[in-house]
């Protein structure tokens, strides 16, 4: 594409090159064409682009620098494209970070973009894409919208469905432990509240139950004056040395909410982060 031969291009194409395929620069033929001016080539690849499956258009569109519009739009057409995956594991989100667009981070972030996923190179999510290529606005933004969006799981855990919970932990999977300043988990909140239906589906997702808060209170502990959930709790935490799923063993206080904290391999220090009086 970049040689502006046409015949070769479609030969390979043919042959079964990838139209989407991306060199060391995250560039696209398509994209090497345009910059060469070779619109026959452009035009060939286009037509060929539009057969592909619209989450591939949607990585498209963000690589070749289309508008937060012209993304939004597609977004309106195919919703379920913001959560998509390439062959290496790379999301929208995943390009709009490497392309270092953050219009288009803010969008996806908008549109209920995954944050826990990992490519298939190199086993990035997005906020450590952003890392590597030293954006810290975008990494910001990243960090600024799980720490809503883990507010609203809370509050979701101790008031929400049981469905709903389930539903968001499918897209979310890493707030499961997610907590608060005071370090109060998913389950805390849950148990705290009574939410029989939600501590069931925690549990049943692998949730911790030994863990303490800042005060030193398990999620049994907060159940105290809600019967079944206590009941239920007490009924599996009679061996405190293993968790519902059979993934630890040790000794109860081995296992400490930070350990299982998304940042915590990537921040110095995120307690500080969390701290009531810097928020």
């Amino acid at each position: 594409a970049t040689g502006g031969k046409l015949e070769l291009v479609t030969f390979l194409v043919d042959k079964g090159a990838d139209v989407d395929a991306v060199d060391i620069w995250d560039k696209t033929p398509l994209i090497d064409a345009r910059r060469g001016r070779h619109l026959a080539i452009v035009a060939f690849l286009k037509g060929r682009a539009e057969r592909q499956e619209p989450g591939a258009k949607l990585i498209d569109l963000i690589r070749e620098g289309a508008s937060a519009s012209e993304i939004e739009k597609h977004l309106i057409l195919h919703p379920e494209d913001v959560q998509y995956a390439n062959a290496d594991g790379k999301t929208p989100l995943h390009i709009a970070v490497s392309t270092e667009r953050l219009d288009a981070v803010k969008l996806l972030l908008s549109k209920g973009a995954n944050t826990s996923a990992m490519d298939k190179i190199d086993g990035l999510r997005p906020i450590e894409e952003a890392l590597y290529v030293n954006n810290e606005a975008i990494a910001e933004e990243i960090k600024k919208n799980d720490k809503v969006r883990r507010d609203s799981f809370l509050q979701l855990c101790a008031s929400g469905t049981a469905a709903a919970v389930e539903e968001h932990l499918g897209v979310h999977p890493d707030d499961l432990n997610c907590y608060d300043f005071e370090k109060q988990t998913s389950l805390h909140h849950a148990s705290r509240a009574g939410n029989l239906k939600v501590v069931e589906v925690l549990v049943k997702k692998g949730a911790i139950l030994t863990v303490h808060d800042n005060y030193g209170r398990t999620p049994l502990a907060l159940a105290s004056s809600h019967e079944p959930v206590r009941k239920f709790l007490e009924g599996l935490t009679t061996n405190p040395n293993h968790a519902p799923d059979g993934s630890y063993e040790g000794e109860e206080d081995d296992i400490y909410v930070d350990e299982i904290e998304f940042y915590s391999n990537q921040e110095q220090d995120y307690d500080e982060e969390m701290d009531p009086a810097a928020l």
